[in-house]
């Protein structure tokens, strides 16, 4: 009836087209390996793991027991039918972002933002872990956004506030 059965052994397939074109394609247990590029949608794919599809969204879910594995749980990364970026923490925690292991960035479900502060109690922490002075820099169009540009706005390694118009 067209039904492919593996009690035991390998499945290989050497060259050409594997299709499936309906119904689920499942591994209980053991290791698939893929070789080359894996396409989801109808389109060729461009990368090791491409995902196309037509005007929707096209979006990569992440769901562990912990958050649950329906549509609206986990964490999502993709674009949207317009196009944009969308990174998405669908549960009540917060977002992360690490670099070589360590939180640089934190965003809480509040929306408050910590950078290099885990729990930020204001809408904008920005945190040094040392006594070195540590300062932040704006800029707009009119001042320039190079280093010596716009203004400073920080703390300096006595803990006194500090402002500074870098360009004039």
């Amino acid at each position: 009836d067209g039904d492919v059965l593996m009690s035991a052994g390998n499945l290989t397939l050497t060259s050409g087209n594997a299709t499936l074109t309906s119904g689920n394609l499942e591994v209980t247990s053991g290791t698939t390996k893929l070789n080359g590029n894996v396409m989801v949608g109808n389109q060729t794919a461009a990368d090791e793991l491409h995902v196309a599809v037509g005007a929707a969204d096209a979006i990569l879910r992440f769901t562990n027991t912990t958050t649950g594995h329906t549509a609206s749980d986990g964490f999502t990364v993709g674009v949207d039918s317009s196009g944009n970026a969308l990174l998405d923490q669908n549960e009540a925690l917060t977002f992360d972002v690490q670099v070589n292991g360590t939180k640089r960035l934190t965003v809480l479900s509040d929306g408050k933002v910590g950078v290099s502060q885990e729990t930020p109690a204001q809408a904008l922490v920005v945190s040094n872990s040392g006594a070195a002075a540590h300062y932040v820099q704006v800029t707009n169009s009119v001042t320039g956004a190079l280093v010596g540009d716009g203004s400073l706005f920080g703390v300096d390694a006595s803990g006194d506030r500090k402002s500074t118009r870098l360009n004039s």
